[in-house]
This record gives C-alpha cells, sequence and structure tokens, in this order.
C-alpha cells in the first residue's frame, strides 16, 4: 500500500511541475511581458451634428438648439464590425482580446460630463448653460479593458479634438 501512495504522489507532483511549466510558457510574451493596446492611426472625430445643421471642419459654426442632441461621428468606424481600425469596442469587461476598449468622449474638458460610448455616433445632451457659451471644445479618448486610457508610443494619452463655435444669442429655459 505503502508504494501505491508514493507513486500517486510521485505522479501528482510530475502533473504539478508541467502544469506550471506549461503556465510559464504560456504568459510569456517573449520581450516584453505585457500586451500593447494599440489606437488606430487616423482616429479623428469626423464631423458634428444636429437635426439642422452639420460642422464638417473642427473650428466651425453650429446653430445647437435647447434640447436638441449633439452628435458626434468618429472615423474610421466600422458599423459592421464595431471597430475603429484594429481597435475592438466594446463595453467595460466585455473584451475578449487585446486591442479593445470603448471611446470616452470629454466636452470642454469636464470630465464629470464625459459620456462612454462603444459605437459612431456618440449622442452628447449639453445643459443649456454649455449651448450658449460661444464656443465647445470636444475631445475623444480610447480606454482599453481595464478603463485605462490608451497611450501613445511617448507615453502621452491618445487623443482627438474637434472645436465647434456656438450661437450666442439663443435663451433656453
Amino acid at each position: 500500500m505503502g508504494e501505491m501512495v508514493r507513486m500517486v504522489r510521485r505522479i501528482s507532483r510530475m502533473a504539478w511541475l508541467g502544469f506550471f511549466g506549461f503556465c510559464l510558457q504560456a504568459c510569456s510574451t517573449g520581450d516584453t511581458g505585457t500586451d500593447v493596446v494599440q489606437a488606430p492611426q487616423n482616429l479623428k472625430i469626423d464631423h458634428v451634428e444636429t437635426l439642422g445643421s452639420v460642422v464638417a471642419a473642427s473650428g466651425g459654426y453650429l446653430a445647437l438648439g435647447c434640447s436638441e442632441p449633439l452628435l458626434v461621428w468618429v472615423e474610421p468606424y466600422d458599423r459592421t464590425t464595431d471597430k475603429l481600425g484594429d481597435f475592438t469596442l466594446a463595453p467595460p469587461g466585455n473584451c475578449a482580446v487585446t486591442n479593445c476598449g470603448w471611446m470616452v468622449l470629454i466636452p470642454n474638458d469636464t470630465i464629470d460630463r464625459a459620456v462612454r460610448a462603444v459605437s459612431s455616433p456618440i449622442e452628447l445632451d449639453l445643459p443649456a448653460a454649455e449651448r450658449t457659451k460661444g464656443s465647445l471644445n470636444l475631445r475623444l479618448e480610447l480606454r482599453d479593458s481595464w478603463g485605462d486610457p490608451v497611450q501613445t508610443h511617448a507615453g502621452k494619452t491618445f487623443a482627438a479634438e474637434f472645436d465647434v463655435a456656438l450661437r450666442t444669442d439663443l435663451v433656453c429655459p
């Protein structure tokens, strides 16, 4: 009986050693040990629009009504695959690949009004006070599957910006 116990223990140890060896080999990437998220090189805010007008270039003028949403179109968005180039868009916790995450649209550097999105266009509802300020800066950032900002090769947050001139004569309740 003692011989049988020793043999089972020996087989068990060999199995554990094999399992750990497999894990070490499978988890190693060969160079840095981490996967790098790659943002699409040509990410941009293509245009913004309301029900009545379109601004196709940064710096353009927009007549934004008191209650209509602002639609922000992002490129290179592929509606059939929910991708921005090679970057897969998915809600937090639903990424199955390294190059995956979501977009964050930040109006006028106000992070508490930021909108998370996984498709384009992104709908942005601005409060009345923001609609008559005279200008609107939109900053688009990508977040990886953990919620961290996607970085450029230089270590800066990868972002695209777009400026819109808003009419100031609008009176909203």
